[in-house]
């Protein structure tokens, strides 16, 4: 882990202790279960899948007041900051949202506004788009890149932008990571 000198985070559920709760999203939007929510909503009709996007944007909106940081993660970015790292946000929520969670958590002084990037500009997760966006505005390349998530689509993201994968899941391991670990904490202890 002490090779990655570019650091591209997911946020809910990585970041932050997961406020989001899909199960309840799939039941207002009439969604059917163990399904996933953008990519049904790509195969609707354009005004029903609009008319969609509007209200799970509000149910995300609604979430945020309870989110909490997640363990390990002050200490992570700030860790990263002193060592003048960039920093990014790679969501598959929106970027208003992602700002107002970073805002609600304490954590958006880690990260630049046109680097928090969600689900209007970039082709979401597991397509690389985003990935590459955040180096171009970073003006770098892929090496020594990672991204932290907490989901498969995380790493199946970094995967195909060629860049490393870090899982982090208490309950749960991903052999298609580079890493597994249970918290961002132990993230810092590799670090330090």
């Amino acid at each position: 882990m002490r090779n990655f000198l570019k650091w591209i985070f997911d946020l809910d559920g990585t970041l932050t202790q997961n406020n989001l709760d899909f199960n309840k999203i799939r039941n207002e939007l009439k969604i059917p279960e163990n399904v996933l929510i953008l990519e049904y909503m790509q195969k609707l009709p354009a005004k029903e899948a609009y008319e969609l996007q509007k209200k799970l944007t509000i149910l995300e909106r609604h979430m945020i007041a309870g989110t909490k940081v997640a363990t390990g993660a002050n200490n992570l970015l700030t860790l990263l900051a002193s060592k003048n790292f960039p920093m990014a946000i790679l969501t598959r929520n929106t970027k208003e949202n992602a700002i107002q969670t970073l805002q609600q958590t304490k954590l958006s002084s880690f990260f630049k506004i046109e680097t928090i990037i969600g689900r209007t500009e970039a082709n979401p997760k597991p397509s690389p788009d985003g990935i590459s966006l955040i180096l171009e505005r970073w003006q770098k390349n892929n090496e020594n890149c990672v991204i932290v998530g907490d989901y498969i689509l995380d790493i199946e993201c970094g995967r195909n932008a060629g860049i490393g994968t870090i899982y982090v899941n208490k309950f749960d391991n991903c052999d298609l990571a580079d890493f597994s670990v249970n918290s961002l904490s132990d993230i810092v202890e590799q670090l330090i």
